[in-house]
């Protein structure tokens, strides 16, 4: 009211001023509006006063980005930046709102979160088409929808729309010079799949000892060749999988364990992925820094070097009887990267008409020549070891090389000159090479051997056992059994069970926990037994599924000591990734039969004890005895 004295003020009032001051005159008071509680920034509310879009295009403010803003997450400690546009009104204004209200909503749009693996085989399936795809948890707030099948990876086995399944993979050469090879390495991954799985076994990787606590497996088949930036990329980043079988190649497995900014590949030892190649053989595989990650499924190339030179001079000291010669040429064709690097180290110390090598390279008695893997036309190369007609040829490379190689090579040789051997290692063990024997008209079949992986003796009932089941699972167009002969299918099967096995029991299916339980298939220091069933627990063998894998499991819950049997010898490696185990024998081609198939000479090389064992017999049928040496 008029005159009513004012209260007294706890501060000091401002002096008067000393005239007064001019007052700016009123404007109109506009209607009252309805605000939001939190207005936003000036300058945003200001921009709200007209609808951009009502202006014509010549006028609208172009897009351009503002300084990153640090917004709080309420579902987490850290701090996420998000960009935002000028022209994107709605965010702005969302800022305004973050901070007196919850932020749920706001993560949503920020991430396309996700629950169900199933919600998200809804979301991306269209057109009636069903897309196989899961839901990846990048973190306990963060998760997001991402298919599984790409340009790559073409192939599911296994229930994805299963929460509880543990994610693997298999990266293997399915396209290209190797696609026979690995396909059936493939199908070998694939079955093992399926038996664990199968509720005729343990009906998945048991958890605990409730009835039915068992995660199963999928598993998504992937080709290494096309783009190996790419695949890895989905695999490792995109997918976060448990586990890879594979890569093949192993120049991949390199890359992969330590990435490879240059080609798009990221590393699995820092992702946390474990790798378990079924055919990669480099030595120093083993000695990259992995984290203990990345493993070998069979002796490196520097393990399987002694064999190889003994058959080489076997071959040397047969053809020197059998052509009458004091010395002999040898040629060495090998593939440039990481697949060759450990039998050319070995090798070097091969003595070659009682010569070292280098000597005999020197005088012009021997010859080394590398190729790349993405070489189709060797022309030169070819010309070049027709003028120098080797004796012995060893191949150090895959099924280009018998290919672009050694095919060529036969096609032209000179009449009346006599051919060479070729001494090759396991990668070459291929169908094409049976394929090129098939269709040789001389004795080309009778020329070939090679150094490979051979089941041990505690491991034939194994590998046979896996034979049988694989031509009963795979067949071909005419329903015939499938063979199971090539290198690295019972190392591809052999790899799905030890991923399954290693993951009793844990819940945390992380890489670093396949890698930690793997000793634990070792642990059994008693000779193992057998009856008219086969080996008695605590031995087990993985192609026995149906009859001891729940069991084998049960065991391993227990921590209880056990040895795990696979087609080529216990699942057992060194502290380095590298297999302490191994039997590697002389390969041939057998002709016996309809078709070549591969076989074994009789000669082996303990890779453990480091001992010979055995002859060399050749593989029949001999045309003209004798069939060589």
């Amino acid at each position: 009211a008029a005159g009513r004295p004012l209260p007294a003020q706890p501060h000091r009032r401002r002096p008067p001023s000393p005239r007064p001051r001019a007052r700016r005159p009123r404007r109109p008071r506009r209607p009252s509006r309805v605000l939001p509680k939190s207005r936003g920034p000036r300058r945003l509310r200001q921009s709200r006063r007209q609808n951009p879009t009502s202006l014509r295009p010549s006028q609208r403010q172009k897009p351009t980005l503002l300084l990153s803003r640090p917004i709080h997450m309420c579902t987490s400690s850290k701090v996420d930046m998000v960009k935002h546009s000028r022209s994107v009104r709605l965010v702005s204004f969302g800022l305004g709102l973050l901070a007196c209200s919850a932020c749920t909503v706001f993560d949503h749009e920020i991430f396309e979160t996700c629950k169900t693996n199933a919600q998200c085989v809804t979301r991306l399936s269209t057109g009636g088409q069903n897309v196989p795809a899961v839901c990846v948890h990048d973190s306990p707030e963060v998760s997001r929808c991402v298919q599984l099948t790409s340009e790559d990876c073409t192939v599911v086995t296994g229930d994805y729309t299963d929460d509880s399944a543990v994610l693997i993979a298999s990266l293997l050469s399915t396209t290209g010079a190797q696609a026979a090879t690995n396909t059936s390495r493939q199908q070998a991954a694939i079955m093992a799949v399926e038996e664990i799985n199968s509720t005729s076994a343990s009906g998945g990787i048991i958890q605990s000892a409730a009835p039915g606590d068992a995660r199963k497996l999928v598993m998504v088949s992937c080709d290494e060749v096309a783009n190996f930036g790419r695949v890895t990329t989905h695999l490792v980043t995109d997918l976060h999988v448990s586990a890879i079988v594979g890569p093949n190649l192993s120049q991949h497995m390199l890359d992969l364990t330590s990435g490879n900014p240059a080609m798009g590949v990221p590393s699995s030892a820092q992702a946390g992925v474990a790798l378990l190649s079924p055919a990669a053989v480099a030595a120093a595989i083993a000695t990259v820094p992995d984290n203990g990650l990345s493993f070998m499924m069979v002796p490196s190339d520097i393990q399987r070097v002694p064999l190889l030179k003994a058959r080489i001079n076997a071959v040397e000291a047969g053809l020197k009887t059998i052509r009458a010669k004091s010395t002999i040429k040898l040629g060495i064709w090998y593939r440039n990267d990481a697949l060759s690097t450990g039998t050319l180290q070995g090798l070097s110390t091969l003595t070659i008409n009682g010569m070292p090598l280098s000597m005999a390279i020197a005088t012009g008695k021997a010859r080394e020549d590398g190729y790349a893997l993405s070489s189709t036309d060797n022309s030169p190369q070819v010309q070049s070891y027709l003028q120098f007609r080797p004796d012995i040829i060893v191949i150090s490379g895959t099924a280009e090389a018998v290919t672009y190689f050694v095919n060529p090579l036969e096609a032209q040789w000179p009449a009346g000159v006599p051919k060479p051997y070729y001494i090759a290692i396991d990668s070459t063990k291929v169908p094409d090479l049976l394929s090129s024997v098939a269709g040789a008209t001389d004795d080309l079949r009778l020329r070939w051997s090679g150094t490979g992986v051979t089941p041990p003796p505690e491991s034939v009932p194994v590998f046979s056992a896996f034979q049988i089941a694989y031509g009963q699972r795979w067949k071909d167009a005419m329903g015939n059994p499938q063979p199971a002969t090539q290198s690295g299918m019972g190392p591809a099967y052999d790899t799905v069970y030890t991923i399954a096995l290693s993951l009793v029991g844990k819940r945390d299916v992380a890489g670093a926990n396949i890698a930690g339980g793997m000793p634990n298939l070792a642990t059994n220091t008693q000779n193992c037994m057998s009856d008219a069933n086969g080996v008695k627990a605590p031995c087990f063998t993985v192609a026995d599924h149906a009859r001891t894998l729940y069991t084998n499991m049960s065991m391993l819950l227990d921590s209880k000591p056990v040895t795990e049997i696979g087609t080529f010898g216990r699942l057992e490696w060194d502290n380095q990734g590298a297999k302490s185990n191994g039997l590697i024998e002389v390969w041939c081609v057998d002709g016996t039969g309809p078709k070549p198939i591969f076989a074994s000479s009789g000669l082996t090389y303990d890779v453990k004890t480091q001992s010979l064992a055995g002859t060399y017999t050749p593989c029949g049928p001999c045309p003209t005895p004798p069939c060589g040496p």
